[in-house]
């Protein structure tokens, strides 16, 4: 098993947050009294920011997805040596 020479990163589940903000709650979302979550899979750049967001999964479907976007490009993760893939989720 030589793990160096292979294409597959590890996926870093919820990775630390360094700087966090608070996510919007859509306007129609919070009039319905709805609840849900998105997982998001995203590249923790050495800056510690998420780039190349992308939705995995949310319930309900696409309710969530634009302010959880918005809200990881916001946060700052706690950096490695080298840029890492990582997979977080958020409750709404």
């Amino acid at each position: 098993n030589n793990s160096m020479e292979s294409d597959e990163h590890e996926i870093v589940l919820n990775p630390e947050v360094m700087t966090k903000t608070a996510p919007i709650y859509p306007f129609f979302a919070k009039l319905m009294k709805k609840e849900g979550f998105v997982t998001l899979e995203f590249i923790v750049s050495l800056d510690g920011k998420a780039r190349d967001t992308k939705v995995l999964k949310s319930h309900p479907d696409n309710t969530f997805d634009k302010s959880a976007i918005k809200t990881i490009a916001q946060w700052e993760f706690k950096t490695q040596n080298t840029e890492y893939l990582a997979k977080y989720t958020i409750d709404y």
